[in-house]
């Protein structure tokens, strides 16, 4: 048989094929036609109920957890970090809605309020993507991995390969009391494989979790009183690794705000899921101190510093050798009311690097140090024209600077409630240390955080409306195109110097 096929491939593959036996003419009736529907690389949804006695919500399906300070439970939010002071305790259970399509849980969440106290509790059942995956011969189930795959991409025949190869089970709760000036909370979380999780060889992988199961518990609590509040968090792993976060913020006349962060993580700490108040990611090996002011002066003036110093003990991924890192940032800003603002901050970072002149056999280090500027003014034209321009440049002392130039347009009607956003973007940064990252507005319950390496112009035009009374719609398109380069590296490579993207997102709501 000769077949046509007209395919659509991208996570649903919709087909048109048509197919002739030999010695018959195109397009005669015996022809056969026919759809073919590829499943998704993933689904999700949920259910839920809010507000029915003491339930206060109950969601089935996709959801996420944050649980006290992020150090047991962050829910995939990196650290907790606020501008106007130190973030107040989570105890939140909240639906998957984000189109990511990693760092959730699947299964059954409750939160229930009895006076004084509430309970959250969760159980989670689902695959997740593992590597280096070891199966039994005659079940062909899963025996060991290595390490689970967070990144959600099934490109390559290898991605494929570990798709959805391991089990995990979880399961959790978080009891809280709470007074007018006090809240306190235990926390205690338990997870399953069902293969066994089997030990990295390699020196920055020596304390992380092996075997198939994990128990962890915590305690987490805020205190207020008069012109003063204190959070403090911790966590111990069934190994007895422990992670320990507390704070203490101090108002001690209006519109001063003097804050103080000890964090200390050990080195055996091991917990997939959680944070912490500065770390990101992977919270164990790391000691340190934050320290921040803010000022707020007469007619819109504000002032912000902040101090961080962090040492970690253990070597690290990209640094064989222990290492340590300062911060200090400073911010300088005015506001207009209801006209806009102008705000200039300046950051210094030093840290240690491999000098690869002196780590022939050992690794020794030295001191890398890194400046960044950045100029920002905002402007409300009128009712429904607001602008947004920045300037921003990192360098360092011996290297090439970088630069980053953009211009945001957004224009906001009333009909049918649309709203068109608009970035032109310049950037020429030649160093990859001197990348620069910048925040993008994006379809609903999605973050875009593009870095900026290279030489080349970036441009983004967004719209959102609600063209029916039960119905809102966004619409992304993006590109990028690179004067020095191509774009991607293996298998994101696409040979050429522009990319471009687009999305479009429709949410429906009954009744309307």
């Amino acid at each position: 048989a000769i077949r046509y096929d007209l395919e659509y491939r991208n996570k649903l593959s919709v087909g048109l094929r048509m197919e002739k036996d030999p010695g018959e003419p195109l397009l005669v009736p015996s022809q056969v036609w026919s759809v073919k529907y590829q499943q998704p690389d993933m689904l999700a949804g949920y259910v839920m109920i809010r507000q029915v006695g003491a339930v206060q919500s109950l969601i089935l399906g996709n959801y996420r957890v944050n649980f006290g300070y992020g150090i047991n439970l962050s829910g995939s939010q990196m650290g907790i970090r606020s501008r106007n002071g130190m973030s107040g305790m989570a105890e939140r259970i909240s639906p998957q809605t984000s189109v990511s399509e990693t760092g959730f849980l699947r299964g059954l969440a409750c939160r229930i309020s009895l006076g004084k106290f509430s309970i959250s509790c969760f159980g989670s059942i689902q695959n997740l993507d593992g590597n280096s995956v070891v199966y039994d011969s005659l079940t062909g189930k899963p025996i060991s991995f290595s390490s689970i795959d967070k990144s959600g991409l099934h490109r390559s025949s290898t991605e494929l390969s570990g798709r959805d190869n391991i089990q995990e089970k979880l399961a959790g709760g978080f009891i809280v009391y709470r007074h007018n000036w006090f809240k306190a909370g235990i926390i205690a979380i338990y997870n399953q494989f069902n293969a066994h999780q089997t030990a990295n060889d390699r020196p920055y992988a020596r304390f992380e979790q092996t075997g198939r199961e994990n128990f962890i518990t915590g305690f987490a609590t805020t205190i207020w009183l008069p012109r003063m509040q204190f959070m403090g968090e911790i966590s111990v792993s069934k190994n007895k690794g422990k992670a320990l976060l507390t704070g203490l913020q101090l108002n001690p006349v209006p519109g001063i705000m003097v804050s103080f962060a000890y964090r200390n993580f050990s080195l055996d700490y091991q917990n997939h899921y959680g944070s912490g108040y500065i770390s990101s990611g992977k919270n164990s090996d790391e000691k340190g101190i934050q320290c921040k002011l803010r000022i707020e002066m007469p007619r819109k003036y504000n002032i912000e510093i902040l101090a961080d110093e962090s040492r970690s003990a253990w070597v690290s991924y990209d640094l064989a050798s222990p290492s340590e890192k300062t911060e200090f940032r400073g911010t300088l800003e005015k506001a207009w009311p209801k006209t806009g603002s102008l705000n200039f901050s300046l950051a210094y970072i030093n840290s240690k690097i491999e000098n690869p002149a002196l780590s022939e056999w050992i690794c020794h280090t030295e001191y890398f140090s890194q400046y960044k500027i950045r100029l920002e003014c905002r402007i409300e034209a009128t009712e429904h024209v607001r602008f947004k321009s920045r300037i921003e440049t990192n360098f360092t002392r011996n290297g090439v600077p970088g630069y980053l130039l953009f211009q945001d347009i957004e224009y906001i009607t009333g009909w049918k409630d649309l709203k068109i956003w608009v970035r032109i973007c310049q950037f020429d940064i030649r160093n990859y240390d001197n990348r620069i990252t910048a925040y993008e507005n994006d379809v609903q319950y999605d973050f875009s955080s593009f870095m900026h390496y290279g030489k080349g112009l970036r441009g983004i035009l967004m719209v959102k409306l609600h063209p029916l009374s039960m119905m809102d719609l966004w619409i992304r398109f993006s590109t990028v195109y690179y004067t020095n380069k191509n774009i991607g590296t293996g298998w994101d490579e696409i040979g050429g110097c522009r990319q471009n993207e687009i999305e479009i997102q429709a949410r429906f709501k009954w009744p309307d």
